[in-house]
C-alpha cells in the first residue's frame, strides 16, 4: 500500500513509477493505491489520481478504482 496524500504530482509520481517497476512481474499481491478523493485539491478539482490513471494506462495495468480516494493495481 503507498498513501500519496500531502504529496506534490511530480513526488508522488516518481513514488508510483518507482514501485510499479520493482513489483512489476515480481508480485502476486495487489497495489493498493491511497490518492485521495482531492478534497484538499483546488478548484479544479484532483491531480495525482488522473496523473496515476494516466500512467497505469500508458503501462497496460490492471486497476480498478476501489473507492473515490483508493486505486488497485494487479500484476
Amino acid at each position: 500500500t503507498m498513501d500519496l496524500h500531502g504529496q506534490l504530482v511530480a513526488e508522488a509520481m516518481e513514488f508510483v513509477k518507482e514501485r510499479v517497476e520493482k513489483l512489476h512481474g515480481n508480485s502476486t499481491q495487489p497495489l493498493q493505491i491511497i490518492t485521495g478523493a482531492g478534497n484538499h485539491s483546488d478548484e479544479k478539482g484532483a491531480k495525482i489520481k488522473p496523473a496515476v490513471f494516466e500512467y497505469l494506462k500508458e503501462k497496460n495495468l490492471s486497476y480498478e478504482e476501489v473507492n473515490n480516494g483508493t486505486i488497485s493495481v494487479t500484476f
